[in-house]
Order: structure tokens, then sequence, then C-alpha cells
């Protein structure tokens, strides 16, 4: 089995660390050759017991399980876990178990801390603990590791930011919010606390509290683009997009081909009633991201009043694959077939909206009355 570049790639930046720390190289043509020996037996086993079409999904994540299971086997022969003692430094440690959760490799960093078992009482392993944690998908115990840090280390702004981060995964934004606080209070100048804040804002729909948050993390931190792109996503959600646009000019700046610029610029087009410039920009967007999926629905909506209600439809029944059920894509469905003068489609449709939203009756009366007529079904028989 051919390693993918993205796995090929980690392999050689997993290398690159090992010289870092243990001014030894690893050889890394070795662990690809043993990565793909044990990934083609990984896939050999789970074709034979499935007998299934085996997609790119599964292909990379057995090239990431062959991985895991290959570093930690080395790590195990060369001493080098909790147990062992080939770091001559705890900094040595700490470099080498920070660049593995880099990397990707949280199981593989969990090894050299010791799950958890060795060295209880040191602040900065617990937060590298909770840090894989969270890479493995585990934010309860990721955030328990960062509050016990908090609780001993008072003053650890690391603590508190990581801590809100995994309640932002939650959903508890309440407590989040507090350990924003906590972070800021610790370091002011801490751009990340203040933009995460302001995320939490805008998960709450909370617009006007978000605001001066990004626009204190654009402040400490011009170059990142991300701030930049939330301020403006924030003016947009209050309905003033002229100020977004003026906003997102300093994202532009930095970084002219963002994806998230693209989609951003076109909904504001879109509401400032730019339809084409609209249409530009989400084209652009959907070239970057083919899968986000909000893009089609804002796309369908300005081709719909562009009048081209062909390619709105093409829009809309894509994204009918995949939320057959969503009441707003049924009802720009319905409203481009009617225009296209496709009564029996209109008509199907209609029958099936009415089924998840019976108020959509009364929102397309007119439109009914003309199926009706077109169709030859008597006024007095309901559709």
């Amino acid at each position: 089995m051919q390693l993918s570049p993205k796995t090929h790639q980690k392999i050689m930046d997993l290398c690159q660390l090992c010289l870092e720390v243990f001014k030894q190289p690893l050889d890394g043509a070795a662990v690809v050759a043993a990565v793909a020996l044990h990934a083609d037996q990984l896939l050999s086993v789970r074709v034979f017991e499935s007998q299934v079409h085996q997609d790119v999904n599964l292909f990379s994540w057995l090239e990431h399980q062959a991985l895991q299971t290959e570093i930690n086997h080395w790590l195990t022969e060369n001493d080098i876990n909790g147990l062992g003692n080939q770091f001559s430094t705890m900094a040595q440690q700490k470099q080498f178990i920070r660049g593995l959760i880099q990397l990707g490799l949280a199981e593989s960093a969990l090894s050299c801390i010791g799950r958890g078992q060795q060295r209880k009482d040191d602040n900065q392993l617990m937060l590298l603990r909770g840090l894989a944690m969270s890479a493995m998908g585990m934010p309860e115990v990721a955030a328990e590791c960062f509050q016990t840090v908090a609780l001993i280390a008072t003053e650890d702004h690391q603590a508190y930011f990581y801590l809100a981060n995994e309640y932002m995964k939650l959903g508890k934004h309440a407590l989040a919010l507090k350990a924003f606080d906590d972070a800021i209070a610790c370091r002011p100048d801490l751009p990340g606390a203040w933009h995460n804040k302001g995320i939490t804002y805008y998960q709450l729909e909370n617009f006007e509290q978000a605001i001066p948050l990004f626009e204190k993390a654009t402040i400490l931190a011009p170059d990142n683009i991300g701030s930049w792109i939330n301020l403006s996503k924030c003016y947009l959600a209050i309905k003033q997009p002229q100020t977004a646009l003026l906003t997102l000019k300093n994202a532009i700046i930095l970084h002219e081909n963002h994806p998230e610029l693209d989609k951003t610029i076109g909904i504001i087009y879109k509401q400032l009633g730019d339809d084409d410039s609209a249409i530009y920009h989400l084209n652009s967007a959907i070239n970057k991201t083919p899968n986000e999926i909000e893009l089609y629905q804002v796309r369908a909506e300005v081709l719909m009043k562009l009048k081209n209600y062909d390619l709105a439809l093409a829009d809309i029944e894509f994204l009918n694959t995949i939320e057959p059920y969503d009441s707003e894509c049924c009802c720009l469905k319905f409203e481009a077939l009617f225009a296209l003068q496709r009564y029996r489609e209109a008509e199907s449709c209609f029958y099936f909206l009415v089924g998840i939203n019976p108020l959509a009756y009364s929102r397309y009366e007119q439109e009914l009355n003309t199926i009706r007529q077109h169709l030859q079904i008597p006024s007095c028989q309901k559709l």
C-alpha cells in the first residue's frame, strides 16, 4: 500500500522532530516501509471482514492507525515513554510531547507522559496531557486536566485558555466565558483569548458583545485574518453590510485567497443587493470549498433573484440529496419549478413541502391557483 503524501510528510516531520530533540536521525525510509506494511495488513483484515468497497477516508484512518502503532512500538523499543529515561531534561521531554501532539500523534504523546500516571505534580505535563486528550476528541477529560492546573497555578493563563476552549466544545458557554476572563486577567495581551471569547458570543448570537472582542483581537494581532473575518461576520449579522465590507479589506490585504473571504464577501454583496458580485464571489468560494453546504443555498437564493432558475434548481437539487427535509430548501425548489413552469413537478414538490411545513399552503396560495389552472384541477379540489 502506497502511503498518501500527507502521511509521508508526517513521517518526515517526525524524523525532523527526533533530530531536533534527540540529536540523532530517525530512519524515515524504514518507518515509511513499516507503516505501509502495517497499513496493508490492516486493510486486508478489514476487506476480508466486510467484503465491501473501501473509500479514501478508510485508507486515511488505516494509515493513521498503522503510523500510531509503529511509533508506539518505536517509543517502547527505545525506552521513550513515561517510564523511560531517554529524556535528558524535562524540557526535552515536553518539547517532544508537544511535537507529537502537533503531528496528530496524541496517543504516542500520552505514552511519553505515562498516561498521566507519572509526575502528576508537573503542571506543564498535565497541560500537555490535556492537549493530547483534546486532540483525541475527549473534551471532558481534557477539561479536567486543565482545571487541575488552574486550581494549582492560578496565574497560568494557558490553563484557563485551554479550559475555556474545551468548555466551548462542550457547549458550556457560561463557563467558557468565565475561563476566558480568567485568561485575560492573567494575560491581557493574549489575542487568542479575546478572539475565542468573541467566538463564544458569536455562537450565542450576541453579536454586539462579540464585536469589541474581535476588535481588541485585531489590535493585539493585526495579522490574524480570522479576527478580521469574524468581525466582518458580526457586522453582517447586525445588518451593517457596508461596515462588514470595509472590515474585510484588512483581511484581503493579509490573505486575498483565504477560503472564508469569498464566502463572506459573497454574502455581504447578497445583503447589499449586488447579485452579480455576490455570484462571482460565491462561485469562487464553492470552487475553493465545495463541501460547504451553506454556500449552495446562498447561491441558489441569489440565482433565483437573477431569474436564473435552471442553475438555481441545480444547486437546490444538490442540497436536497443531502438535506431532503430542509423546509427552506424545499420552498426554493418549489419556487424554481414554478418559475420554470414545470407545474407537475411543482405540484409533487408542494405535496412534500406541505408535509414538512403545513404553513406553506397559505404561503403559496396564489401559485397553487396557477398550478390548478394549468393542470386543469377544479378550484374546489385541494392538492
